[in-house]
C-alpha cells in the first residue's frame, strides 16, 4: 500500500516501494526542479554542480552543469544572485535607482510607489515615484503646485496659453479660454475681451475714447489722432476734435464760404453793421463800397492803389463829421 506524508504525490523511500527521499518537504520527490537551496530536490542523490556561500550571508550561489561547461544564467530558487557581496541576496533591502539588484528579483527597483511606471531616475516618466497618483496617466489637478500628470507645464495654466491664471499672479483674464491672454487678437465691440485689456474692447485704435457707435464720442474710432482732445486742422475735411465743424474757425456759425472773416467771430453775414453780403451798413449809406473788414468780397487794403475807395471813404466820413460838430 502507497503513502504519501507531503503531498507531494510521492511516497516516502521508507515506505516499501516508495522513491521520495524526502517525505516531509513537498519540493523535494522525483523529477522534481534542482533548486540552489542544498537539497537534492530531484531526489537523483547529487546537488547542482557548484554550490556555494562565500560571502557567508546564507544565501548559495549555484551554477548547473548542462553542457559541460559550469554556467551563470541558470540559478533558481533562492539563489544568491551575487555571492562576493553579502549586501545582495534573495529578500534584501533594495536600494533604488542604484543600477544594483539588491533583492536578486532580477531588476533594479525603479517603481518604489507602485503604480506601475518607472521613475525618472531610471530613465522612466514617473515624475514622483513617491506618489502613486502622480504619473503620466494621471488626471492634473490645477492650481494646488503639484504635477500629477507629470508634463512639466505650469500649474495654473489650466488652458496652456503660455499665460499663467491672473487669480493666482499671473495675467491670463480667462485661464479656461486659450484664445484669451493678454495679447491675444481681439475683435473691438464683439462684447469679448480676448486681449485682457477692457479698456480698447470699445476703443479700437486706443486713443482713450470710446467710438461713438458705442456710445462714445469719438466719432473716428479706427483713427487715433481723431478724438475729442485732437488739435483741429480746419479746412482739411477732417473733424479731428469730433465737434462737428472744420470749417468755422471762428465759430460763428458761418463756414469759410459763407463767412465775411473766418477769423473773427464779429464779422459774419448779418452781423451788426452789416448786412448780408458783409457790406459796411454805415458806409453803404455813405455811398462808400461797403466792403469792410477784410472779408468775403474785400478788395481793400490799408496801401496801396486798392485801398484808395475804401481809404478816401474814411476821409469823407471823418471830413462830415467834423462839419457836422461846426454846424452843432
Amino acid at each position: 500500500m502507497a503513502c504519501t506524508v507531503d503531498s507531494d504525490g510521492w511516497d516516502g523511500s521508507s515506505i516499501s516501494g516508495g522513491a521520495d527521499c524526502s517525505d516531509t518537504d513537498e519540493s523535494v520527490y522525483p523529477t522534481a526542479t534542482e533548486l540552489c537551496d542544498g537539497l537534492d530536490n530531484d531526489c537523483d542523490g547529487s546537488l547542482p554542480l557548484v554550490e556555494s556561500d562565500q560571502d557567508v550571508d546564507l544565501f548559495v550561489a549555484c551554477t548547473f552543469d548542462t553542457d559541460g561547461w559550469d554556467g551563470d544564467g541558470s540559478i533558481l530558487g533562492d539563489a544568491d544572485c551575487e555571492d562576493l557581496d553579502p549586501n545582495i541576496y534573495p529578500g534584501a533591502t533594495e536600494s533604488p535607482y542604484d543600477g544594483i539588484d539588491q533583492d536578486c528579483d532580477g531588476s533594479d527597483q525603479c517603481d518604489v510607489d507602485g503604480d506601475g511606471y518607472v521613475a525618472v531616475e531610471c530613465e522612466g516618466d514617473d515624475c514622483d515615484d513617491s506618489d502613486a497618483d502622480i504619473n503620466v496617466d494621471a488626471e492634473e489637478i490645477w492650481y494646488d503646485e503639484v504635477d500629477q500628470d507629470c508634463l512639466g507645464d505650469s500649474d495654473f495654466d489650466m488652458d496652456g496659453d503660455g499665460f499663467d491664471s491672473a487669480t493666482y499672479g499671473g495675467e491670463d483674464c480667462d485661464d479656461a479660454a486659450d484664445d484669451t491672454y493678454p495679447g491675444a487678437p481681439d475683435e473691438p465691440g464683439d462684447g469679448v475681451i480676448n486681449d485682457c485689456d477692457d479698456s480698447d474692447e470699445y476703443d479700437a485704435d486706443g486713443d482713450g475714447f470710446d467710438g461713438s457707435e458705442y456710445g462714445g464720442d469719438d466719432c473716428d474710432d479706427n483713427n487715433s489722432a481723431v478724438n475729442p482732445d485732437a488739435e483741429e486742422i480746419w479746412y482739411d475735411s477732417i473733424d479731428q476734435d469730433c465737434d462737428g465743424v472744420d470749417d468755422d474757425q471762428d465759430g460763428d456759425g458761418y463756414s469759410l464760404e459763407e463767412d465775411c472773416d473766418d477769423e473773427d467771430a464779429e464779422f459774419y453775414p448779418g452781423a451788426p453793421g452789416f448786412d448780408e453780403n458783409c457790406e459796411n451798413l454805415d458806409d453803404t449809406a455813405s455811398g462808400l463800397d461797403g466792403n469792410y473788414g477784410g472779408g468775403k468780397g474785400c478788395s481793400c487794403s490799408s496801401t496801396g492803389g486798392e485801398g484808395l475807395p475804401f481809404a478816401g471813404g474814411l476821409f469823407a466820413l471823418a471830413l462830415g463829421l467834423v462839419i457836422r460838430r461846426r454846424k452843432d
